[in-house]
């Protein structure tokens, strides 16, 4: 989809012209996101599993490599930090991700320290797309996250593409992933997340948000969605980050 497209249809919207007509569109349906290294970030564990897990899953069996950054290890509600390492370990473990990096760290207190943590995997891993929480979220550390990445990829000769997934805060798609035949494995590696889903049930959540994405794209069973954008097209948009 092209950029010039999207900006004007949010444009509209935003501007409230005099009319709204023509303004929806239809996300592609995609069996996955193009490419054959898929980089996800997560500002906290458990994100990566709500906003993907089921794409993750597909790209596996598919063949496809799939590689995990943790920008933190937040004890929260475990009862200590090893026991929330151990749960994030199991959660991947039901995905079939072995490629991971954890920051067992606090999440990092300013951007700069975000830009530091995911710069060397853009240089290093060379991902063709990368999963980040979308700047529509409505969690701090989420939006800090979409920061600190769209800076290390401005300075990166890395060229992915970004596929922005959504937790707190819904996307416009312009990309939906059938994971139907992947989502009682989806459920499970979010509820691995035992102490975390004690407080609140993210199983429930990502059920009905990846259920209204199917209905909403017309398809049976669940879907993930995406804002998928090319590089020069996401630094584009987002010049001012």
């Amino acid at each position: 989809m092209e950029l010039r497209w999207i900006k004007e249809k949010i444009g509209r919207r935003i501007t409230m012209a005099d009319s709204l007509a023509k303004c929806a569109w239809d996300p592609m349906k995609a069996e996955l996101p193009p490419g054959d290294r898929f980089l996800v970030i997560a500002p906290h564990p458990d994100d990566d599993v709500i906003g993907c897990a089921g794409t993750m899953l597909k790209a596996l069996s598919m063949g496809k490599s799939v590689r995990v950054l943790f920008l933190s290890l937040s004890v929260l509600d475990a009862p200590s930090r090893e026991a929330r390492k151990g749960e994030v370990l199991s959660s991947l473990k039901v995905v079939g991700v072995d490629d991971y990096a954890i920051n067992e760290e606090e999440y990092p207190a300013t951007v700069k320290k975000v830009v530091d943590l995911i710069a060397p995997e853009l240089d290093r891993w060379k991902p063709d797309c990368v999963f980040v929480p979308s700047p529509l979220e409505n969690q701090d550390h989420h939006l800090m996250t979409f920061q600190g990445y769209v800076q290390a990829l401005r300075s990166s000769k890395c060229d992915a593409a970004t596929a922005l997934y959504e937790v707190w805060g819904m996307v416009i798609p312009n990309m939906v992933v059938d994971i139907t035949s992947q989502v009682d494995r989806k459920w499970e590696s979010i509820a691995a997340h035992a102490s975390q889903v004690q407080v609140v049930d993210y199983v429930r959540l990502a059920k009905a948000l990846n259920e209204y994405r199917a209905i909403s794209s017309n398809m049976k069973g669940y879907a993930e969605a995406f804002l998928y954008l090319e590089k020069k097209d996401l630094l584009k948009m987002f010049s001012d980050v």
